[in-house]
């Protein structure tokens, strides 16, 4: 196995190797080029040099499973042409016009010919199941993978930026400027005829049509707003932690994987979909859990933007009076704060068991620590 590795190595292959070893007998998913002329003429090379490998140890090219067109060309390597004479002479005394099974043992096609890949053949792209489009930050994952280098540059520019930024400097800021790139889109939509200056000073000033929402709109729609944009925005910012999160996840899926796909003739994009993005979620939930538990603790950051949020609530009808009421009770503020706060903690608690029963579901058949404890525990 370290000539066949060193073999490999020399033609750019990757391979994992299974089977019945103590048989001496070695099954390889190779990562051959089949696709491309040129993958075809080295993959050929290969096999010459892999069945003189074979031969030099006595061993077999048949394997398990007889020769075939597969390996019919290379036989001579392995009997040397007197014994294939005598095969000849003999199977013609049964099969003198050669109507039997030809071309595959004596006389043999080529490797290369038949293929059921090629540079002329068209792979089917079946349709899957699932969709993942809708994943948070999956989008910002994918292009930090992408082979498109201004793809790429992006997903890790957003991921990175937004991570370096504190959170709370983002929110106030980002609101601020969402709401002006949107009320800017619609003036110069609505208003095309505006000739004053937009921005006076400090001032923001755009015609009344284009005020989002209008002045005149009801309370709720102010409201709902305001915490559309923080929602938006929080979106933002926690999706580049779980770009993040997932990038680091598609590394961490083995690599033979991804290869041994390659082998089976699988496109990228299969691979993508079918191989990589269902294996890399055991990896990417650690960090999912985190940013979830992470999120739960942050929404309080939208009191803090003007939304009226639980935080805002408990200390409003804690108090025992605001600017335009009088509470009939004493300043319950401690007691509506502590539970919020065991509110906050049954949460997690919850969050907790439900991403550990994930966990779970997810390491069953995985070679990882919580898998082989699955296993044994099933033994």
């Amino acid at each position: 196995t370290r000539e066949l590795q060193k073999l490999y190595e020399k033609y750019g292959y990757v391979s994992p190797m299974y089977g019945h070893f103590g048989d001496g007998l070695v099954h390889c998913r190779v990562s051959f080029d089949l696709k491309h002329e040129d993958g075809i003429a080295e993959w050929s090379r290969f096999l010459s040099e892999a069945a003189d490998l074979v031969v030099t140890y006595g061993g077999s090219l048949s394997g398990e499973h007889g020769d075939g067109q597969a390996r019919g060309a290379l036989l001579e390597r392995m009997y040397g042409p007197e014994m294939l004479a005598m095969f000849r002479a003999f199977k013609a005394i049964w099969d003198p016009d050669g109507l039997m099974n030809p071309g595959k043992i004596l006389d043999p096609y080529p490797v290369t010919s038949n293929l059921r890949l090629g540079p002329t053949v068209e792979t089917e792209e079946p349709r899957t199941a699932f969709s993942y489009h809708k994943e948070g930050g999956f989008v910002a994952a994918a292009a930090s993978r992408s082979p498109i280098l201004p793809l790429s540059w992006l997903g890790k520019f957003y991921t990175a930026m937004v991570r370096g930024v504190p959170d709370i400097v983002f929110f106030l800021f980002f609101i601020l400027v969402l709401d002006q790139a949107i009320e800017y889109l619609r003036h110069s939509v609505v208003c095309p005829d505006w000739t004053d200056p937009i921005r006076q000073g400090a001032n923001f000033i755009v015609c009344p049509e284009a005020r989002t929402p209008q002045s005149g709109a009801p309370q709720w729609v102010h409201e709902t707003y305001g915490f559309a944009l923080a929602v938006f925005t929080y979106a933002i910012v926690f999706g580049a932690f779980c770009g993040n999160v997932l990038y680091g996840a598609m590394r961490a899926v083995p690599r033979a994987q991804l290869e041994t796909a390659e082998a089976y003739g699988m496109t990228r994009r299969q691979i993508f979909w079918r191989i990589l993005v269902p294996q890399m979620w055991i990896y990417a939930l650690p960090g999912l859990s985190n940013i979830w538990m992470i999120l739960i603790k942050a929404t309080p950051l939208l009191f803090l933007l003007g939304i009226e949020d639980i935080v805002y609530w408990a200390r409003e009808l804690g108090g025992s009076r605001t600017s335009a009421f009088q509470y009939p009770h004493p300043d319950w503020r401690f007691w509506y704060f502590l539970g919020l706060l065991i509110f906050y903690l049954a949460f997690t608690r919850v969050s907790e068991i439900v991403l550990a029963r994930l966990t779970a579901r997810l390491s069953h058949g995985q070679a990882t620590a919580a898998g082989e404890e699955l296993r044994k525990a099933a033994a």
